[in-house]
């Protein structure tokens, strides 16, 4: 769902760049728009003749890994979290370094182990579409129990809707409920994630266009630096990078998020001989920022009496010096090895 390869991605293509914004995952009805699209098939088979019971979902189980020192305000992180607010049983185990993550195995396991459990369920829907769980999914039917597959078409591995021994219901394609899957963001709750502090998502992204779009011959800009220069600006009793990472979850998630069609983000290779402590990023502006900047101070509602003051008073030159891109310079050459796809 958070994928940038534009080609690729359905949501994408549909809600546009920077969907997040606007938009959300309503993960309450995931499990019943599955259900309703299992109902429809057995409707219309005479294999399921004399199922009129309506499918009731039993549990929803979430079976994912992160790393210790994993930000808790990463997108993936928020995802788990409402997952887990909307009744999901969320499973997450902790890996250490490069470490084996088993969380298919766990996953396998768990449904075999209810296969077993007399009532425990009848249908088992699995959200995958990895190949590796063709044996879990067969022995599961050898149990007794049905078996249907949700996934996305782009992340279904051929084996899963070509081998009709696996399954009993066709591949239910997630690309075909994004209608009702992802839903407006209402107007008051973007009031309340953009009105949180002294700055709006506006004066945010203009602080930084301006710092990341100075640097030195329009290049790269190491995070480091701009969390420094955020640091240095101060609005009120507050600085910029408090109010970044206060009302707007840190750099990281802002860039992704919020402000995607302004800047390109990327992330180093793990074989960049960085120390285990720098999880530095390079950020640079994305071509002619303008309009976008435009249609954002557009749709800010308000400014507070501290960010008119600011703003009135803001000069990019007052604030940079020659020392602000002093981590970029020392660290240029990394950005050379960063592969071109991991770019975000």
């Amino acid at each position: 769902l958070n994928t940038r390869d534009s080609g690729r991605d359905p949501v994408l293509r549909k809600f546009g760049r920077g969907w997040q914004n606007y938009y959300k995952v309503d993960w309450r009805v995931l499990p019943k728009l599955i259900c309703h699209q299992i109902e429809k098939q057995r409707n219309s088979k005479i294999t399921f003749a004399g199922s009129e019971r309506p499918i009731e979902v039993a549990r929803a189980m979430v079976f994912t890994s992160a790393k210790k020192d994993t930000d808790p305000n990463s997108i993936r992180m928020r995802m788990f979290r409402e997952m887990s607010n909307a009744n999901y049983d969320v499973h997450m185990m902790e890996t250490i370094g490069q470490g084996e993550k088993c969380v298919d195995i766990q996953l396998a396991v768990e449904m075999l182990h209810y296969a077993t459990v007399p009532n425990a369920y009848d249908v088992a829907i699995l959200l995958s579409g990895d190949k590796d769980f063709v044996p879990a999914l067969v022995r599961t039917r050898q149990k007794g129990k049905q078996l249907c597959i949700a996934s996305m078409k782009i992340g279904c591995n051929r084996v899963l809707y070509e081998s009709p021994h696996i399954r009993d219901y066709d591949v239910v394609w997630l690309e075909e409920l994004l209608d009702e899957l992802i839903i407006p963001i209402p107007q008051d709750e973007l009031s309340r994630r953009d009105r949180a502090g002294y700055v709006s998502v506006f004066t945010m992204m203009r602080v930084l266009r301006d710092f990341v779009g100075s640097a030195p011959d329009r290049k790269w800009v190491n995070s480091r630096d701009i969390g420094k220069y955020l640091k240095s600006i101060k609005i009120s009793d507050s600085n910029m990078l408090e109010e970044l990472k206060q009302c707007h979850s840190g750099l990281r998630t802002f860039l992704m998020e919020r402000a995607c069609n302004l800047f390109d983000v990327k992330f180093p290779g793990g074989k960049s001989g960085r120390g285990p402590d720098d999880h530095s990023f390079w950020v640079r502006v994305k071509g002619d920022t303008s309009k976008i900047l435009i249609d954002e101070f557009k749709r800010t509602q308000f400014f507070t009496k501290e960010e008119k003051e600011f703003l009135e008073d803001y000069k990019v030159d007052k604030y940079i010096n020659d020392a602000s891109y002093i981590k970029t310079e020392v660290a240029s050459e990394e950005i050379k090895s960063v592969p071109q796809n991991s770019v975000e």
